[in-house]
């Protein structure tokens, strides 16, 4: 029974040596992520900013992402949208995760397991978003807020060549390209 006390106390004081240390932190929060192409994802650069922001200002949180990419999944989507749900539900689930990134179009599968951020996240901080986007893709039952947009794709772009050859111009190959385009053709 002394050894077990004598090791527990050891770990305690290893512990708190590490976190003096920097070495660890007192809240790990866990994130799932979904992504095609591990290398075209903006999930790691997000939470690399995150934990490097809580360092820096002595918060004592640190993000642990989990991204699943075709190469440790199979390639659905459509599989990851059933492990999250699962987990969410709490079946089968080895770790506790506290941050989902998800595609929207689960929502309907996932929006009564997720926490309703209404009173939680500051109002000046939700209207930072665009109305529309939030409506469309954030809120369950028109009245829940269990989400934020961390990034939004657009698969297809539509340009009508009618109006790019009426003013002259060619199709645009850069954002910066399509809004100079966008504005002159308005503007004309």
């Amino acid at each position: 029974m002394k050894n077990i006390k004598n090791i527990l106390v050891t770990i305690i004081f290893i512990q708190l040596f590490l976190l003096n240390k920097g070495f660890v932190y007192g809240i790990i929060l866990n994130a799932i992520a979904f992504s095609i192409d591990g290398n075209q994802q903006t999930y790691t650069p997000l939470i690399e900013e995150f934990n490097n922001y809580s360092q820096k200002n002595n918060l004592d949180i640190r993000i642990e992402l989990n991204l699943l990419t075709r190469l440790n999944i199979t390639y659905s989507t459509t599989d990851y949208g059933s492990m999250v749900e699962a987990l969410l539900k709490k079946k089968n689930s080895k770790k506790n995760y506290v941050l989902y990134f998800y595609d929207n179009a689960y929502l309907n599968y996932y929006g009564e397991y997720l926490l309703n951020l209404n009173g939680l996240i500051p109002k000046e901080h939700i209207e930072m978003y665009d109305n529309k986007i939030l409506a469309d893709s954030c809120y369950y039952d028109d009245n829940k807020l269990v989400g934020l947009p961390v990034k939004i794709y657009y698969s297809v772009l539509y340009c009508n060549d009618k109006y790019l050859k009426k003013h002259n111009e060619k199709i645009p190959e850069t954002w910066e390209e399509l809004l100079k385009t966008s504005k002159k053709i308005l503007n004309e």
